[in-house]
């Protein structure tokens, strides 16, 4: 282009100065002038003046198409979905689109030469001011989001691209902004926010545990429950493999992941291993979680600790075991001891006593029962006292006459003043307090020796105590002692019969009178219980 137009020019000059030569050679005579020169010189200036006139032609529709097409730019400007804002070196604004005077709702005119701050709302002009000084010193395209007013209305959320405009010397001059209205996103934003900080709250709060895993079973998230019941703080599971928790059947079950890829829901009941090394069980419900594509991505676990109902089931089935080894034997010594005793030819006195052992088995029988039936009325709220006027001393002499011939080698001894009061109580279930004791303190102290009965009389009660020389009670047996199904370490294993309920029905009856119980024992030296009861007491139903 360079060349073409230097070769025009030279062009131009010679056809200027032939055609000089043409007025010099005119303001003589012509007749000089070789003919074929002057028809070369007119060709000449005639192709010159068509060259012009196409030229011309050109320009004028170079200039229209520039006209159209500075029409077009005006048009995008204006109308476009967004506003545009140019500013000066002052920060006023020295041109904006229509769409920029429609978000700010402010006429164009009165937009022009008004500083853009005014615009921004207080709480974000210390933004903008950052903003447009990132512009200017980097010279690059700047981004941010603040809010703008709008007349009569709450300000709005708007997102500002800005970039410098540098004269020809590098120098920022002025700042494009294209401004955009992102209040609905931002509400969205907002609305989400709200919505997940309410979520993660009852997530946080929830009774049952919550972890979601990732596609290699790696934990991502676990909330405060979870790590409760493991034992951990959340940030010790997060991150960590989901085996990690498992014992060794649980990984087995885990490791089958068919399913969750499947997008199966699908539920277990498995064993974990706590942070202390203990095992708790747990119904774990997974939902599995899929991407995009349909491809397995991870899974959603509820956890919900069943620990103490499996203890439960087993000692359930520890009880149903003990309850039915217990009644099955004095049953079968009372359907074997009746059956002998009937025979033909057995002598009198045989029979009598095979009569009086089955009476003792039944009568041990009934208590088994009276215990079960104690703790069950007791756990349904239907424990139920009638009060009367009761003698200890009388009473303590029926229980010991009862308890008598339990055993050869112990010797039953009541030590309580002629003076004691009279209590209020109900008497049957007194009784039955004493009972468990007395026969406790026989089964507890396999040698003999003396198991005395004894009472005393402090304040407005009456403290009750039953003593056996046998091999005591050890600190850690004591704890336990007044829980159902507890017996005494030493002697689970043993001959002795039982159940563990005499003491716990003990302590259920004495506090439903409105007393206490508890022991004293030393290992190898015996043990004593003692209970209290109020003299003046008003007994009736007792709730649990």
């Amino acid at each position: 282009m360079a060349k073409q137009d230097k070769h025009e020019t030279k062009y131009a000059s010679a056809l200027r100065r032939h055609a000089e030569e043409l007025v010099d050679i005119g303001s003589g005579t012509l007749q000089n002038v070789p003919p074929e020169r002057i028809l070369n010189v007119l060709h000449e200036l005639r192709v010159h003046q068509i060259e012009l006139e196409m030229q011309n032609e050109e320009l004028r529709r170079a200039q229209g198409e520039l006209e159209e097409s500075r029409s077009k730019y005006v048009d995008l400007y204006d109308f476009a979905p967004i506003g545009y804002i140019t500013l000066g070196q002052n920060g006023s604004i020295i041109e904006a689109n229509l769409a920029a005077a429609e978000l700010l709702e402010i006429e164009r005119r009165y937009l022009i030469r008004r500083a853009f701050s005014s615009l921004v709302s207080p709480d974000f002009r210390g933004v903008f001011i950052l903003h447009r000084k990132q512009v200017s010193q980097t010279l690059t395209p700047q981004a941010c989001e603040l809010k703008l007013l709008k007349k009569g209305v709450e300000p709005f959320y708007a997102h500002l691209r800005s970039i410098a405009v540098q004269d020809s010397t590098g120098t920022p001059v002025q700042i494009r902004m294209a401004i955009s209205d992102i209040t609905e996103r931002k509400q969205a934003e907002e609305a989400q926010q709200k919505s997940e900080r309410k979520y993660r709250q009852l997530i946080e709060t929830l009774h049952e545990g919550i972890w979601v895993i990732d596609r290699n079973s790696s934990i991502t998230f676990v909330n405060p429950r979870l790590a409760e019941m493991f034992g951990y703080t959340v940030e010790e599971m997060q991150g960590k493999h989901l085996f990690s928790f498992m014992d060794e059947q649980g990984i087995e079950t885990a490791r089958n992941m068919e399913r969750l890829r499947r997008g199966i829901k699908e539920q277990h009941e498995l064993a974990f291993v706590r942070k202390d090394g203990s095992r708790i069980h747990v119904i774990m419900e997974t939902s599995p979680m899929m991407d995009e594509r349909g491809v397995y991505a991870g899974a959603l676990a509820g956890v919900q600790d069943i620990t103490e109902r499996k203890q439960t089931e087993r000692i359930k089935d520890e009880f149903i075991g003990m309850v039915s080894h217990e009644i099955k034997t004095p049953l079968t010594v009372i359907i074997g001891s009746l059956s002998v005793a009937g025979m033909e030819g057995i002598p009198a006195e045989q029979s009598r006593e095979l009569i009086r052992n089955a009476g003792l088995y039944a009568e041990a029988l009934a208590g088994i029962v009276e215990n079960l039936l104690e703790l069950s009325r007791h756990q349904s709220d239907r424990l139920a006292l009638q009060s009367e006027r009761t003698e200890i001393a009388t009473m303590t002499r029926e229980v010991i006459g009862k308890l008598q011939t339990k055993s050869a080698v112990h010797h039953l001894t009541i030590d309580i003043p002629p003076d004691i009061p009279a209590v209020t109580v109900d008497r049957i279930r007194m009784e039955r307090v004493l009972h468990n004791l007395v026969e406790n303190a026989i089964k507890y102290s396999p040698k003999g020796g003396e198991v005395k009965v004894f009472a005393r009389h402090e304040e407005a009660q009456l403290v009750i105590g039953v003593s056996d020389k046998g091999m005591g009670i050890s600190p850690e047996d004591q704890i336990r002692l007044f829980q159902p199904f507890e017996r005494i370490a030493a002697y689970e294993n043993d001959t002795i019969a039982g159940l563990g309920l005499g003491l716990r029905v003990c302590r259920i009856l004495v506090e439903a009178h409105g007393g206490r119980i508890w022991l004293e024992s030393e290992k190898g030296k015996g043990s004593t219980f003692f209970f209290t009861v109020p003299i003046e007491g008003e007994v009736g139903k007792v709730s649990n």
